[in-house]
């Protein structure tokens, strides 16, 4: 979260530093498909790191290169969120609490989608 804040506030190093920090900090924890709170918690750890680029990706006075590069990391990040609520709903994991996330997450993607258009011009 204070990788998104970073972002939102336009401070792009801070940001990125964060969002880099977060995602090792993320991959050094093993998923445990076992786990519906782990599973949730990861999922979740996408999401707020996907829409740290996604704010990153909507600050206009980056170049359109960078902002699209941090648009597609959004979308990629998204994605595995997506994944992984769905991953849980297969497995019957998935609580009411989270159900709502896939939806969610595909908004987001979609948004990632149309600002890469944009974006490609």
């Amino acid at each position: 979260r204070i990788g998104e804040m970073q972002a939102r506030l336009g401070e792009r190093d801070a940001a990125v530093a964060e969002i880099s920090r977060s995602l090792a900090l993320l991959d050094a924890i093993a998923p445990d498909p076992t786990s519906g709170t782990r599973s949730s918690q990861r999922g979740q750890v996408f999401m707020r790191v996907a829409a740290a680029h996604a704010a990153l990706g909507g600050i206009e006075r980056l170049g359109a290169a960078e902002r699209s590069e941090h648009w597609q990391a959004a979308r990629e990040l998204f994605t595995r969120s997506l994944a992984t609520w769905q991953d849980m709903k297969r497995r019957g994991i998935l609580t009411a609490e989270d159900a709502t996330k896939t939806d969610q997450v595909a908004r987001e993607i979609a948004r990632c989608d149309e600002a890469l258009r944009e974006l490609e011009g």
